[in-house]
């Protein structure tokens, strides 16, 4: 088992890899790198923690506002299973940005188009 999930380690979710990884440190004692491994959470990690601490805490706007900023930061990341600054920041777009799109597109009129395809 240890050896399959080293191996898929490098290609899950960044959020996912960084549970594990803090999950590991914990189970062999290592509360520095625990501790190192939670500051260092990516601004999609702590929206999903706030996500799942609104949800259980019955705070359904909270989980609202959680789940649409995740979802923005989802959708500004180029590729979510690459920890964040490991690659250029280019080639994600700016949370502000994909927010002002999703709020474009939430309030464009229908105009009945659709594509052929």
């Amino acid at each position: 088992d240890a050896a399959l999930d080293d191996l898929a380690l490098p290609l899950v979710d960044e959020i996912v890899r960084r549970d594990v990884l803090m999950t590991r440190a914990t189970r062999a004692g290592d509360a520095a790198l625990a501790a190192e491994l939670a500051a260092g959470k990516s601004g999609r990690h702590r929206a999903k923690d706030a996500l799942k601490s609104a949800a259980a805490e019955d705070d359904l706007t909270g989980e609202l506002r959680a789940r649409y900023e995740l979802d923005v930061l989802d959708g500004a990341r180029a590729d979510v299973t690459q920890d964040e600054g490991s690659y250029s920041r280019f080639l994600d777009r700016d949370p502000w940005y994909e927010d002002q799109l999703r709020r474009n597109r939430q309030n464009a009129p229908n105009t009945g188009f659709e594509p052929s395809s």
